[in-house]
């Protein structure tokens, strides 16, 4: 393996790791709080809490939420964050916004803590890349 494909991976499992790590936080902070901050999860078509779009995956319901969802995104989210920290950064921004958006206008349910859909919207965005061998210019060992 040359310095760039080492420099690569190296940089993915950080963007990965951080993103994680965010959340992680933001479930603590919650879980000391007495979960406070669910207040900022998704209620469908409700206007004052359309912020709730953007704050969703960092919300969680419990222990085994947060830790069911992990596994997930260390994986599918390192393949992403492999195309670069800006591809990893545009398709979560986007796919939180849509996925968001989705959620607040066709759940019926008071309150959505979604995670789950970033990471089948992840696998949605790789799973094309690498049936068009678009990961070969981040190694060909992947393929």
């Amino acid at each position: 393996m040359n310095k760039v494909d080492r420099a690569n991976w190296i940089k993915a499992a950080e963007t990965i790791g951080i993103f994680t790590l965010v959340i992680w936080l933001a479930h603590l902070l919650n879980t000391l709080t007495g979960n406070q901050l669910n207040t900022f999860g998704i209620y469908p078509r409700n206007l004052q809490t359309l912020p709730g779009v953007v704050l969703w995956p960092f919300l969680h319901a419990d222990f085994n939420h947060i830790v069911m969802n992990t596994t997930p995104l260390l994986f599918m989210g390192y393949l992403v964050a492999l195309r670069g920290r800006w591809m990893f950064i545009s398709s979560s921004l986007l796919i939180l916004v849509v996925g968001g958006l989705g959620v607040w206008v066709l759940v019926v349910r008071l309150i959505t803590l979604v995670l789950a859909a970033l990471f089948l919207d992840i696998s949605g965005f790789w799973l094309p890349l690498v049936s068009m061998r678009g990961v070969s210019r981040v190694s060909p060992s992947l393929l």
